[in-house]
Formats: C-alpha cells, sequence, structure tokens
C-alpha cells in the first residue's frame, strides 16, 4: 500500500511552536522571491519540520530513474497477481467491458500517453483481450457461498418440513430427498449415493451437477464429463490459463486506485495472498523512498499557493497527498520527478485553499464559474476598455443573469460585524445595522401614544363595560375570548354581557377621542 500523509514528518503537531522565523533562510529556495502575503507567521514549525526533511538523503538522477523502473515492474506486479484470482479476474473483465462499451471511460481507469492514435491502440488491445477474457470469466466455477447463511436457509427448509419417515424426511436413509445423508436411491444434495442425483459429490453413474467429475453422464454447469455430453460453459479454466490472461491484462498501465479498489473487494471475500501481499509491502517501501525525498518540492511550491488565511502547515500537508499522486503515476519516462509532481503539488493546494480560504464555503461548480467570470471581465476590459454589464457576461458564460448577480455577491469579501466604522473606533458596524426584528423608533412611538390614548378612552367606561372590552378582544395581555367565554368570566349571561359590549361602543362612538383615535389607528395601517 502507498505510504499515507500520517507516515510523513507530521506538520500539524509541529504547529504549537511559535517563533517568528521565515522559510527563507532555508536550503529549499528559489531565484524568486518567496510572497509575503502567502507565508503567516506560524512559528518554528516550518522551520523544524525543514530541519526534519533536510536530513533525508536526496536522489540522483541515476536513482531516480532506477526507482522509476523498479515502481513500473511492482505496478506490473501487483496488477498480474490481483487478476489472477477468480475474484479479481471476474471484477478487471466488468471494468474492461465497460471500457470497450464507453471509450470516453478510458482515462478513468487507464492511462493511456500519446496521441489519439495511441489511445485507439489501446483500446484495440483491450477489446482483443476482452473477447479471451469473457468466455474465461463464464468459465469460472461459481464462489463458495457463505457458511453461515448456507446454514441458515438450511435451519429454515427443516424447520418448515415435517418430521417423519419416507418421503420429505430431512435427514436419514431410505427413499426420500435427503439434505445430508446416504440415500442409495434419492437427490442429496451432500453425499455419496451409487445412483443418484447429487450436487456435489462423486459418482460412478448419475448426473454430475457440482465441481466433480463424472465417470459416465452429463456434465451440467462447471462439471468436466469423461463420457457424456458437456451441456455448460466446458472445461473449468486451468491456472496457466488464468495466469497467462492476467499477465496480458498486467501490461496494461491501469492507475494503481482502480487496483487498490479491486484488492479491497477481492479481499473482503478472501485475504490477499502472501505474494501480492509481499507486492504491496514492496511498493508502499519504494513510493515511501521516493517521495520522502522531494519533500522540499512541497515546501517549494506552497510558498507561491496564496494561503487565503490558512495555516501554511496545512496547504504543505495537503501537497504531501498531490506529492503521493504524482508517486502513483510516476514512471521512467516521465523525466525528474520534481518537475512532474509539481502540477499535481499545485493542483491539491489551490483545491483545498478554494475550498477551505473561504469564510463562507462556495460550491466547486461556482468557484468555477467565478473564475471564468472574473477571466472574461479582465479580458472584456483590456479590449473594450470598460468592464461587461450583466447581460453581456451572461451570455458569454451561458448562464442568466441571475445567476450572474449570484456570483457578483459571492465574489464580495465578508466583512465583521466588530470592525470600526471611523477612525476613531467610536462605533462598529454592528452597531449600525438596522434589526429587522425589533420595531424602528418611530413604530415605537406610534405605539406609546396609541395605548396611552385607548387607556384614557377607557377610562370614561363603567369597570363592567371595560372588562368586557378587554377580555373581548384581549387588551393587554390577556387573548381574545367568545362572548360565552366573557359571561363566564363575568359571571352573567351572554345578552347581558353583549349588551355591555354594545353600550361601551356607543359611548366610544361619541368620545371626544374618537377622532384622535382613528387618526392613530390609519397612520399605523
Amino acid at each position: 500500500m502507498v505510504a499515507s500523509v500520517s507516515e510523513f514528518p507530521s506538520q500539524r503537531a509541529l504547529a504549537a511552536r511559535s517563533s517568528p522565523k521565515t522559510v527563507m533562510k532555508h536550503t529549499y529556495h528559489d531565484d524568486k522571491p518567496a510572497r509575503k502575503d502567502t507565508i503567516p507567521d506560524n512559528g518554528e514549525s516550518i522551520d523544524v519540520y525543514l530541519d526534519e526533511i533536510a536530513r533525508i538523503p536526496t536522489l540522483s538522477n541515476e536513482d531516480e530513474v532506477k526507482l522509476a523502473c523498479r515502481l513500473d515492474d511492482e505496478r506490473k506486479r501487483i496488477r498480474a497477481l490481483a487478476f489472477a484470482s477468480h475474484e479479481g479476474l471476474r471484477r478487471i473483465e466488468a471494468i474492461v467491458a465497460t471500457i470497450c462499451r464507453k471509450p470516453s471511460t478510458l482515462d478513468q481507469y487507464v492511462r493511456a500517453r500519446g496521441n489519439r492514435e495511441a489511445r485507439e491502440r489501446v483500446l484495440d488491445g483491450l477489446r482483443a483481450v476482452h473477447e479471451t477474457l469473457t468466455p474465461l470469466v463464464d468459465a469460472l466455477p461459481e464462489p463458495l457461498p457463505d457458511p453461515l447463511a448456507e446454514r441458515s436457509r438450511r435451519l429454515a427448509r427443516r424447520d418448515a418440513r415435517p418430521n417423519g419417515s419416507g418421503n420429505g424426511r430431512v435427514n436419514g436413509n431410505g427413499n426420500g430427498h435427503p439434505e445430508n445423508g446416504h440415500a442409495e436411491n434419492g437427490h442429496p444434495e451432500n453425499g455419496h449415493p451409487e445412483n443418484g442425483h447429487p450436487e456435489n459429490g462423486h459418482t460412478e453413474n448419475g448426473h454430475a451437477a457440482g465441481n466433480e467429475p463424472a465417470a459416465n453422464g452429463n456434465g451440467n454447469g462447471t462439471a468436466q464429463a469423461t463420457n457424456g455430453n458437456g451441456n455448460g460453459h466446458g472445461a473449468a479454466p486451468t491456472a496457466s490459463s488464468i495466469e497467462a490472461i492476467a499477465n496480458e491484462l498486467s501490461a496494461f498501465d491501469f492507475h494503481m486506485p482502480v487496483v487498490r479498489t479491486l484488492i479491497d473487494d477481492v479481499e473482503r471475500n478472501a485475504p490477499a495472498g502472501g505474494a501480492l501481499r509481499g507486492a504491496l509491502d514492496a511498493y508502499a517501501e519504494s513510493i515511501r523512498g521516493l517521495t520522502e525525498s522531494h519533500l522540499g518540492i512541497v515546501v517549494k511550491v506552497g510558498r507561491r499557493i496564496p494561503a487565503n488565511g490558512l495555516p501554511f502547515a496545512d496547504i504543505v500537508q495537503e501537497g504531501n497527498t498531490g506529492l503521493l499522486r504524482a508517486a502513483d503515476r510516476f514512471t521512467a519516462t516521465d523525466g525528474p520527478f520534481d518537475e512532474f509532481a509539481r502540477d499535481a503539488i499545485q493542483d491539491a493546494m489551490r483545491r483545498f485553499t478554494r475550498e477551505y480560504g473561504r469564510i463562507i464555503r462556495v460550491p466547486a461548480a461556482q468557484l468555477k464559474l467565478l473564475r471564468a467570470l472574473g477571466e472574461y471581465q479582465r479580458t472584456f476590459l483590456g479590449a473594450e476598455g470598460r468592464e461587461p454589464d450583466e447581460v453581456e457576461s451572461a451570455a458569454h458564460l451561458g448562464v442568466t443573469v441571475e445567476e450572474i448577480r449570484v456570483l457578483e455577491r459571492l465574489e464580495r469579501a465578508p466583512s465583521s460585524l466588530d470592525e470600526p466604522t471611523d477612525d476613531e473606533e467610536s462605533a462598529s458596524l454592528g452597531e449600525m445595522l438596522e434589526d429587522p426584528s425589533q420595531p424602528t423608533p418611530l413604530a415605537s412611538t406610534h405605539e406609546t401614544l396609541l395605548r396611552r390614548r385607548l387607556a384614557e378612552a377607557l377610562r370614561t367606561l363603567s369597570v363592567r363595560e371595560r372588562n368586557v372590552l378587554r377580555l373581548r378582544f384581549g387588551l393587554g395581555r390577556c387573548r381574545p375570548h367568545t362572548l360565552p367565554e366573557v359571561a363566564e368570566v363575568l359571571r352573567v349571561s351572554p345578552s347581558r354581557a353583549r349588551k355591555l359590549q354594545s353600550n361601551a361602543f356607543r359611548k366610544l362612538q361619541n368620545s371626544a377621542l374618537r377622532a384622535e383615535l382613528e387618526a392613530l389607528l390609519d397612520d399605523a395601517d
């Protein structure tokens, strides 16, 4: 397996130190100075990290070529061993069938170098192998069922049948259909009868439907009959034929993540053999030697990536993952590894800063549109001398005007609510913003004045009339009540409560405060 990032010198553990030093004084520097805004002060962590990786011996050009050749051989050996198992052969056949059916998926599974003609040659080779691979996979014996699941099915069948003698007997001898037993005439699933139809067994005369040869009879399924008619897929493939097709498949440069996924799926059914495990360990050790000797290039590339407020140690750690991905693809024909890995390291770092360098995370699809919009606006400004409007930008990107407005809002930098509004820092931005959940000063003044005038108008009524209106319309802190509820609270009849309400309305209509109350209510509307 490939060495994980955590196996490299840990940078997160080193981030606890703090000293105002820079990366510039170390051996890993270029001719160009580092941008000051890309390296936040994270203390001695980078210093100690660089001291650790500086002690790792570097590879000469000759050693690097030898290591790349060894990686090619180890990848090919891993592929041959992984494809040599029955389950591995089934899974790689499904992948090859997908590539032959959809040639556009070739790059997802196989590294095809060169131009279009080279890709066509790879596809033709896969099609030729697929013609031999498909009948070979069809002739493979079915995988053995899970013993626990098979035992559960047998117990369920036993519980569903009655116990007794004769036909339908579960365990025993005689004429019947036992599952386990020795019968002279019957149809056992597992047994050695003289005459019968076993699913798994060896018969002298019978119809073998299992995986053992029959002397005389019909070979059904994947069985091989000596005398008789082969009514299945023919003879089971030999180990030499499986090994030959696996070696032929290993010549194609399948991506190592695809091979690892295939190995993980195979290991769910059976553990990997000693040879495959040894090949994986040797490959992981070679990858470790290649990547550890080039850790300095990660720091050198990271110094030129805008940090966007992220810790530099985290950016370097993400660059190490790109270094590992590049080592998985590196071959002896790719030139120097530091030049080959630079693009993968930069892509990993930039993807990390784009996704996590914003206070509000933006989806990757919108980030792509934002970059395209920025490039178009700069090009348009240089050609036309002005910035494009929303309609022109939407037409160029093939989106709607509303989506352009959303992108422009996303492009704005967020502001802190604690940011001061003037040089004297007398007030913050949060203090100047309106709270929509709170009433405005004008509305609060109007409500206070309305309450006072309404209280003055209610004082012109009698106590019972005032209580009826307060209960009926929920004035004050009570909820609105129906007339029967008002009558029950005041211990009067409903007709009496209705009469008190009518008297209160008549008095308020003739009140001197009526005009002022109506004006206040109109202003509230």
